[in-house]
């Protein structure tokens, strides 16, 4: 069958207490959003989980105010980029 591509899309829809982010802090919902729309951007448009990493991680870092590069929310980052790549670790 080699006519035929078969992909993957993925829509992020997780709220601050989701990706574990620092819910106190101002503009949590906001922080939220824009990993959710980067992220799946990256996953959408990157074929190599270790490539997607190292670019959603340079969004999580921008969100650090917030927490974003803790432990938490790094994990939450870790499982959506295994299970949309089908890989055990990133």
């Amino acid at each position: 069958m080699k006519r035929i591509t078969i992909t993957k899309h993925i829509k992020l829809d997780l709220t601050p207490d989701d990706w574990c982010l620092y819910t106190r802090a101002k503009n949590t919902s906001n922080c939220a959003n824009f990993l959710n729309l980067n992220i799946a951007t990256v996953l959408n448009t990157t074929e190599d989980a270790s490539e997607a990493y190292d670019l959603c991680f340079s969004f999580m870092k921008r969100m650090s105010h917030v927490g974003a590069i803790d432990t938490e929310p790094m994990q939450v980052l870790s499982d959506i980029l295994c299970n949309f790549y089908g890989v055990e670790y990133v």
